[in-house]
């Protein structure tokens, strides 16, 4: 048998090898998501490129450059919002308290 010919085989063999093992990872590819919720690996990569911006109470209201009337109706009307909120969901406002050690998305929302 002539060796040129062995190498021959080996090489198609590995060609092979290396398109089934393209194949599935083009079909693992197409099932996933579009977005990059399917994609955890490249969401994350994503989100570190995204500075982290954490604006105070005071900045809030105003983050928009809003004059200093504006940022306090804001203020007023989610605090009359919150209030509103707390009265009619007051059920809901205490079972999640109840829950929120227990769950691991809630444990960071308070940077």
């Amino acid at each position: 048998m002539n060796p040129t010919f062995v190498l021959y085989i080996l090489g198609a063999i590995a060609l092979l090898i290396l398109l089934r093992k393209a194949q599935v990872r083009l079909e693992l590819s197409r099932a996933k998501h579009r977005s990059l919720a399917g994609h955890s690996r490249w969401s994350r990569r994503f989100a570190a490129l995204v500075p982290f911006y954490e604006y105070g109470e005071s900045e809030f209201f105003s983050a928009d450059g809003a004059p200093a009337e504006v940022a306090a109706n804001r203020r007023a009307a989610f605090m009359r919002l919150a209030a509103m909120f707390a009265q009619r969901y007051e059920k809901t406002a205490s079972l999640t308290a109840n829950i929120q050690s227990g769950v691991s998305d809630m444990q960071f929302t308070s940077r």
